[in-house]
């Protein structure tokens, strides 16, 4: 591996290495959307150490979690990186821009796979976007084994009937009990840098009660004013709550993976209220439409502020904000170890297991152990 300082600091990615020590990768293509940051890069490595050949792996990013150097990393090692990894249009939704890159990144990389003989071709995802494209096309589906990492992800497709298998790491206990935890104190701890300097806002409300959003509730308890909202368990009382919490927030922090404010119901709120998401895509407050309330720019993690509203990140989530990193790679390591298995594992699934499948229960509990008494030591 060429980065073997990033291997010793990340024992899990290490660990879980030895357990699949007899997996070779050398006969596979990677298909993958996938945030281009360092810690998604050495998990890479950690794969190309299997026998993955770079020039196998065509990889899309999204722009919000794009880092350049990075990008240019994967590209000197041979990878296939999408054009569109780093597109933005600041009056343009993120789904309806980067659902077209979707749309041309699957035709070229399915086309390109085609040329190529593999034994599996394996679709990582983050939101479903991928996963959904590819399943409309109906080359290499007899050798398709898909992986969704997201909760978003995870809901799009539940309903679907699939034409191939795809892993379940999204919904895995040890990314819900162990990563959702630290999702939410890296949210909680960003909204404080973030809001520093503009105002300190004094109370805020978290929109979704789910893994990330009851952590970010409890994360952010004892520095503000909290109120917690969530649409399933408020169901009888439709919008009607969430109206009446509105006026009285100066900060809404969106968890749900949807649109919780929309135009029609932005009357209802603050003067100068701060927005912040922390889920994927920036469909949280119509974020778009607040984008065309002032000057188009190409920059999303710029802060947009009106004498209305502060828009923080444009949108995006706030965990990503531009840098190498969305977090520690010590403690984003768990993530990584878990995609690493499920690539692994996909790449023994048999193809016609044409439905959801949970991540290996046994290798998440070796890595759950392994990740827990590493905490203790920090």
């Amino acid at each position: 591996m060429e980065n073997t300082t990033e291997r010793e600091r990340l024992p899990l990615l290490d660990r879980a290495a030895a357990l699949f020590k007899k997996t070779s990768l050398e006969d596979m293509h990677i298909i993958a959307g996938q945030h281009i940051l360092e810690s998604n890069y050495t998990m890479f490595e950690y794969l190309f150490d299997k026998g993955l050949k770079p020039n196998n792996v065509f990889l899309l990013g999204k722009c919000y979690s794009t880092h350049e150097d990075i990008l240019n990393q994967f590209q000197k090692k041979g990878v296939r990186v999408h054009s569109g990894s780093t597109k933005y249009n600041s009056y343009q939704s993120f789904d309806e821009e980067y659902s077209q890159e979707v749309r041309d990144f699957t035709q070229k990389s399915l086309r390109e796979a085609e040329q190529y003989p593999c034994k599996r071709a394996i679709v990582v995802d983050d939101g479903g976007y991928l996963l959904k494209e590819v399943m409309n096309h109906s080359s290499l589906q007899d050798k398709i084994v898909g992986i969704e990492q997201t909760s978003s992800g995870y809901h799009s497709l539940k309903e679907k009937s699939l034409p191939f298998p795809i892993i379940n790491v999204a919904r895995s206990k040890a990314k819900l009990d162990y990563e959702s935890p630290y999702i939410g104190e890296l949210v909680a701890e960003r909204f404080k840098i973030e809001t520093k300097s503009i105002g300190n806002p004094q109370s805020v409300l978290v929109v979704g009660n789910g893994p990330i959003g009851s952590h970010v509730a409890r994360a952010l308890s004892n520095s503000y004013q909290t109120h917690q909202y969530d649409f399933h368990s408020n169901i009888g009382s439709q919008r009607s709550l969430l109206n009446h919490l509105l006026p009285n927030v100066d900060a809404i922090i969106g968890c749900t993976g949807k649109t919780i404010i929309s135009p029609e119901n932005s009357s209802f709120l603050k003067k100068g209220v701060i927005f912040a998401s922390a889920s994927s895509s920036d469909r949280e407050f119509s974020a778009v439409h607040l984008r065309k309330k002032v000057q188009r720019n190409d920059d999303c993690h710029s802060t947009i502020t009106t004498p209305e509203f502060t828009l923080l990140n444009s949108g995006f989530p706030i965990t990503f904000f531009g840098g190498r990193h969305c977090g520690s790679p010590e403690r984003m390591q768990l993530t990584r170890a878990l995609m690493f298995s499920a690539v692994c594992q996909a790449s023994q699934t048999n193809n016609t297991q044409k439905e959801l499948l949970s991540l290996d229960e046994e290798i998440q509990d070796i890595l759950i152990r392994e990740y827990i008494s590493l905490e203790k030591k920090r």
